[in-house]
C-alpha cells in the first residue's frame, strides 16, 4: 500500500483517486499483553506482582528486528495491522503517571511500519480486564484502587490466573475466558461501564468511580495519539484506533444473580455464579460447581468445596462493593436484590449494556480521540458475538468502521479442526436455527458454507444497527497446537491449511477485510503465544523449512510461517471499480475475481497482490481476463489489470501449470 491516507465510501475503504481497497493483514502481536523487562509471559511468576515496575518497551518486537519483521509481513501481502497497545503498557507506574519512553518506542516501531508501506490502526487491547485477573489490559493499580488485593484474587475465585497456577504447563486450555464471569473482572468491567447506575456510592479520589476508571483509560491512549500527531504518523500510517478490546458485561444484564448469567455459556473449571464469586470473595468457604468440556459441549462434572482458606479478595479497609450498595448480606449471606444489574436501580427500567453503557463510553472516546487525531477511523467493536448497538442519525458515521471479532469456537475450544464436522452454536443461541442439530454443517464444503453464512449474518447485523459502513473483521485466526501439538514433530500442518482456508475463505466469500489473529514474534512451540496457553500466531521461528522448495531468498521471507499455503492469499489491493466475486483455492492455486467498473478514471489500473509463495515462475503462471489487459510483474507480486472501459462486468482468472489460451492481451 501507498503512504496516502485512507478513505472510505459507503461499505468501501477507498484510496485518493476512489479505488476500492480490500485490508488483509494481521494482529501485531499477541505478546504486547506482556512486559518484556522483566520478561514476564503468563507462564512466569517471579515478578508478576510487582506491576509498577515494568516495562513494555521491546513489544511487539525489538526495535532492531522491526524491519525483518515488517518485510516478512508485507512480503506475505498483509499490509494492514491491527496494532495491540495496552493501557498497562501506557500507565503502569500509577494513576497519571505515563510511561513517555515506551510511548516513544512505539512511535518509532511505526516508522518501520511506514518505511515498508504499511498501514496500522492501534487496538487498545485488553482481555477479561488485567493480567492480575487472568488476562491483560489495565494497570494493577486499577484493581487496588477498587478495593482488590491481587495477591487474593485466586485463592479467594476471584480469578485464575496463568503466571499463578501451581504447573504452568498443565493450565487447562481455553480457561482463562472463564475469569469474565468471575468477581474481579465483573466487578471492573461493572464499575468501568456503569459504575455511576451500580455504584453510585463509591468514587476514587474524590471522582466517581465510572468517571475516574473511564478518564484515565482514554487519557492514556491519548497520550499515544498525541505523539502520533506529533511525528505527523496519523492517517499516513496510524489510520484510526479500536474502540475496547473484547467488551465485557460485567455483572450489567443479569437478571438473576444466584443464576449462570444468560450469556455465560463458557463454563469450564470452578464455575461460581455470580452470587457465589462475591460470598467467596468475602472470605466464605461453599460449594459450587466445577465443569468440564467434552464433544458436546461443556458439561457439569462435580460439586467442590472452594476458597478453603477462607482468603478475602478485598483488602482489609474495604467490604464488597455490592455488598456495600445492598445487593446481599455479608453477615446472614442472604441476597437482597438478585436483580439488582437487570434494571436501573433508580428508574427500574431494563438496561441494556450496549446502548445505555457502551455506547455512551464509545461516543465520548470517539469525541476525544478525535479533538487530537480529527481524520481518525474509528473500529467499532462490541462485545464478542453479540449484535452492536443501532448508531442513530445523530451519531457520528464519518469514517467509522464496524469491527466485531470472529472465530470457530468449536476449533478454539477443542484446539482441533475437524473437516466433518463443526457447529454454529452461536447463531443457534441467537435463534437463527430452529434446533441445535439445525446448526451442524457436515464435510469440508459443508464446514466452509456454515463459516460463510456466519460471517455473511455478521455482515448484515452491522448494516442493519451501524450503517452503510466498512466491515472488517478484527479478529480471526485458528490454534497451531491442535491435537496435542502433532504438527509441531510431524512437521504435518494440514489441519491448520484446512482450518484457515476454511476461515479465510468466509472472509472472501463475503467480501471482507480482516486482520488475522497473530503473529507473535517469540512464538515457540512450548508456551505458543507466550499467554494463557494460546498458540494463535502465524509465526513461530521453530518452524522447519522444507528448503529443496524455496530457493535462498524465499527461505528468509517464509522462514517461520506456519499454514503458509492457507494464510498466504492473492487477493485485490486496488480495484477500479466494485468487487463481487472473490475466491481462491490455496491447494491448486486457482483464483477468481470479477468487478463491476464504475464511472471515473479507466485509465486506473486493478492492482492484484500475486504472492510468490503461491506463483514462482511466470511460466507456471495463466492468467485469463474478460477483456481489456494486464501487466505481470512477479518479482513485485503484482498483477496490474487495465479493463475495457466499455465493458461494465470484469473478470482475472489465474491457475498453474494449465495451458489454456487466454483472452487477453500482455502489456
Amino acid at each position: 500500500m501507498d503512504d496516502n491516507s485512507l478513505n472510505i465510501n459507503g461499505r468501501w475503504f477507498t484510496d485518493r483517486h476512489g479505488r476500492v481497497l480490500m485490508l488483509r493483514g494481521v494482529n501485531l502481536s499477541g505478546n504486547c499483553k506482556l512486559p518484556y523487562s522483566p520478561y514476564i509471559p503468563s507462564h512466569v511468576k517471579d515478578g508478576f506482582f510487582d506491576h509498577r515496575n515494568v516495562s513494555f518497551v521491546g513489544r511487539p518486537f525489538p526495535l532492531e528486528e522491526a524491519d525483518e519483521h515488517f518485510e516478512r509481513l508485507a512480503h506475505w501481502g498483509m499490509y494492514f495491522i491491527r496494532f495491540c497497545v495496552t493501557w498497562e503498557a501506557i500507565e503502569h507506574k500509577g494513576p497519571g503517571i505515563y510511561d513517555f519512553e515506551y510511548i516513544e518506542y512505539i512511535v518509532e516501531i511505526l516508522k518501520k511500519a511506514k518505511a515498508h508501506g504499511i498501514k496500522v490502526f492501534i487496538d487498545p487491547h485488553q482481555d477479561v480486564w488485567s493480567r492480575f485477573s487472568g488476562g491483560s489490559g489495565a494497570p494493577g493499580w486499577t484493581l487496588e484502587k477498587c478495593g482488590f488485593v491481587l495477591e487474593n484474587l485466586v485463592e479467594s475465585e476471584a480469578a485464575i490466573v496463568h503466571n499463578l497456577y501451581a504447573n504452568p504447563a498443565d493450565y487447562p486450555k481455553m480457561i482463562w475466558p472463564s475469569n469474565y464471569y468471575k468477581l474481579a473482572s465483573c466487578t471492573m468491567f461493572t464499575l468501568f461501564f456503569a459504575g455511576k447506575t451500580f455504584a453510585p456510592n463509591m468514587f476514587i479520589d474524590n471522582v466517581q468511580v465510572q468517571e475516574y476508571l473511564q478518564s484515565h483509560y482514554i487519557n492514556s491512549i491519548l497520550q499515544l495519539v498525541s505523539a502520533i500527531v506529533r511525528h505527523e504518523l496519523n492517517d499516513t500510517v496510524v489510520v484510526g484506533y479500536d474502540t475496547f478490546n473484547e467488551p465485557s458485561h460485567g455483572y450489567i444484564g443479569i437478571e438473576d444473580i444466584t443464576k449462570f448469567a444468560y450469556n455465560h455459556d463458557l463454563r469450564l473449571g470452578n464455575t461460581p455464579t455470580p452470587f457465589e464469586g462475591m460470598i467467596l470473595g468475602e472470605g466464605n468457604s461453599i460449594s459450587i460447581e466445577n465443569w468440564k468440556f467434552t464433544r458436546i459441549g461443556f458439561r457439569f462434572d462435580k460439586s467442590v468445596i472452594a476458597n478453603k482458606g477462607n482468603v478475602r479478595a478485598w483488602n482489609n479497609e474495604s467490604e464488597c462493593i455490592w455488598a456495600k450498595h445492598g445487593v446481599w448480606d455479608r453477615q446472614t449471606l442472604k441476597i437482597l436484590k438478585k436483580d439488582y444489574f437487570f434494571q436501573d436501580p433508580v428508574t427500574r427500567l431494563k438496561v441494556d449494556f450496549h446502548e445505555d453503557f457502551w455506547k455512551p463510553f464509545a461516543l465520548k472516546y470517539v469525541n476525544e480521540i478525535r479533538k487530537v487525531h480529527n481524520k481518525a477511523i474509528i473500529f467499532i467493536e462490541p462485545a464478542v458475538n453479540e449484535s452492536p448497538p443501532r448508531w442513530s442519525i445523530n451519531d457520528p458515521h464519518d469514517r467509522i468502521v464496524y469491527a466485531p471479532h470472529w472465530y470457530d469456537g468449536y476449533t478454539l475450544i477443542r484446539k482441533a479442526f475437524s473437516a466433518f464436522l463443526t457447529v454454529d452454536f452461536i447463531g443457534y443461541k441467537n435463534g437463527r436455527y430452529p434446533t441445535l442439530l439445525h446448526s451442524f454443517s457436515f464435510g469440508l464444503p459443508g464446514i466452509k458454507g456454515n463459516f460463510s453464512r456466519q460471517l455473511a449474518h455478521i455482515l448484515k447485523e452491522g448494516t442493519d444497527l451501524i450503517g452503510q459502513h466498512p466491515c472488517l473483521i478484527g479478529e480471526m485466526g485458528i490454534p497451531y497446537d491442535m491435537d496435542q501439538k502433532r504438527s509441531f514433530l510431524s512437521h504435518d500442518y494440514s489441519n491448520q491449511i484446512s482450518a484457515l482456508d476454511s476461515c479465510l475463505h468466509a472472509i472472501e466469500n463475503n467480501l471482507l477485510n480482516c486482520t488475522i489473529w497473530n503473529y507473535t514474534s517469540d512464538n515457540n512451540n512450548m508456551w505458543g503465544d507466550q499467554w494463557n496457553g494460546e498458540d494463535l500466531s502465524i509465526y513461530n521461528n521453530e518452524v522447519r523449512l522444507e528448503e529443496n522448495e524455496l530457493n535462498s531468498s524465499l527461505i528468509t521471507k517464509f522462514k517461520g510461517g506456519r499454514a503458509l499455503e492457507a494464510a498466504i492469499r492473492p487477493y485485490p489491493l486496488k480495484i477500479n471499480g466494485i468487487p463481487k466475486i472473490l475466491s481462491f483455492n490455496c491447494h491448486n492455486g486457482d483464483f477468481i475475481f470479477e468487478f463491476t467498473s464504475m464511472s471515473g478514471n479507466d485509465a486506473l489500473p486493478t492492482e492484484i497482490f500475486l504472492p510468490k509463495y503461491h506463483y514462482r515462475n511466470p511460466e507456471e503462471v495463466n492468467i485469463q481476463v474478460s477483456d481489456g489487459m494486464f501487466k505481470l510483474d512477479l518479482e513485485a507480486q503484482r498483477l496490474s489489470y487495465y479493463h475495457d472501459s466499455n465493458v461494465q462486468r470484469h473478470t482475472v482468472k489465474i491457475t498453474k501449470r494449465r495451458k489454456t489460451f487466454s483472452f487477453c492481451t500482455m502489456l
